[in-house]
């Protein structure tokens, strides 16, 4: 429970679901649920509950400035780095599986090679009985894991998760959502000199002017997508570049 008081200040956003613990301890379900609720006894950690919806946790503002000293002070700058790489691994994971079951299958999108962290299949079969609504719920956790990424140098990490939350962001017309993650992992990619990544940003957010109805903007996006999906070879960046820009041709009449 101490561990997982101080690795709670891990996290960027405000509230979180139970399903978060297990990573942050790289634990079983059963052994993360009561270290939490033993935080929830200790009045912690707030929870609330609403009907039809899993149970959400808090921490307090004064709280969560206690627990990152504490993490500070007691956790080296390796382990805390560990724990954040199993968080960020996890959600990605739960989100590229959200889209997998969605779609019925990895399509439409390009993945890098970030470290997955899956959880137990019984749970997350659970978890994702509604996988749209699961993204849904954590929506503003996962684009909040994206400027983590970014600010921690996961590059990868970063782009992966922006690219595969795009099917709530399209889907519930998020728009905004899609613009700032796709946009900060953009300039994360090129600051790292991530040319796949860049690339993939750049079909996203040809993706997104599409979904605006703006072809002429999608289709300059998209030319420098497939321009360095080119370069490398990427067969598959290639052809969804190219799917892409046949949308885009024909909403303009060509």
């Amino acid at each position: 429970a101490r561990a997982l008081f101080r690795r709670l200040g891990l996290l960027a956003a405000p509230d979180f679901a139970a399903w978060v613990t297990m990573p942050l301890l790289d634990v079983g379900l059963d052994e993360a649920q009561d270290a939490l609720d033993q935080l929830v006894d200790s009045r912690l950690v707030e929870v609330s509950t609403e009907p039809g919806r899993p149970a959400r946790y808090r921490m307090h503002d004064l709280v969560r400035v206690y627990s990152r000293e504490q993490l500070t002070a007691e956790e080296p700058v390796a382990e805390r780095r560990a724990t954040l790489t199993r968080l960020l691994g996890c959600v990605l994971h739960l989100t590229e599986e959200t889209h997998r079951r969605e779609y019925g299958g990895p399509f439409t999108i390009p993945h890098g090679s970030a470290p997955r962290h899956p959880l137990d299949p019984q749970i997350v079969a659970t978890l994702l009985s509604a996988p749209l609504r699961w993204l849904q719920q954590e929506r503003l956790f996962v684009v909040t894991a994206v400027g983590q990424a970014v600010r921690a140098g996961m590059t990868e990490h970063a782009w992966d998760l922006a690219m595969s939350a795009v099917i709530l962001f399209e889907l519930g017309h998020h728009f905004e959502d899609w613009r700032s993650t796709t946009e900060l992992a953009l300039d994360a990619t090129r600051r790292a000199g991530d040319r796949r990544g860049e690339a993939a940003m750049l079909y996203s957010l040809g993706g997104l002017a599409l979904a605006e109805q703006r072809p002429e903007v999608a289709v300059t996006r998209l030319n420098r997508a497939r321009e360095i999906f080119d370069e490398r070879g990427d067969r598959y960046g290639q052809a969804l570049a190219q799917r892409h820009l046949a949308f885009a041709d024909r909403i303009l009449g060509r």
